[in-house]
């Protein structure tokens, strides 16, 4: 059996928040294996970590705020978003969830929708992470 390594890599992601675009470039680490792909960094004051399996995604953050984002194509999931110590709930609707990955690589495009209650917050995110 292939012994799975996480290696160094660079990560560019670009985000649309209700059509804002931001993009951001990243160093951090990859993980690919037959199971899943997952992709960890540093922001200046939290972790990230993407876990692809099974064709859904869950999305974690820790540090100046918590998420924890469950994506599942065409379905509404529970997730969960803290500020200072204070957690709520959110319900997301993913309606894109795209990969491909290569043994050195993963290309991701995702768009969901953040329910709070009434209010909704429309995402895009497009990541590519390469191996160095």
């Amino acid at each position: 059996m292939k012994k799975v390594k996480e290696r160094a890599c660079n990560i560019s992601i670009t985000t649309s928040v209700d059509g804002e675009e931001t993009q951001i470039s990243r160093v951090g680490s990859l993980r690919v294996s037959f199971a899943e792909t997952a992709v960890c960094y540093q922001e200046e004051n939290a972790a990230v970590s993407l876990v692809i399996a099974d064709g859904e995604a869950l999305v974690v953050r820790t540090g100046d705020y918590s998420m924890r984002l469950p994506l599942r194509l065409n379905a509404i999931t529970q997730g969960s978003i803290g500020v200072g110590g204070a957690e709520g709930t959110v319900e997301i609707n993913t309606r894109r969830l795209a990969y491909s990955t290569t043994d050195d690589s993963l290309l991701l495009s995702l768009h969901y929708d953040l329910l709070f209650g009434r209010e909704t917050q429309t995402m895009k995110i497009r990541l590519l992470a390469r191996a160095k």
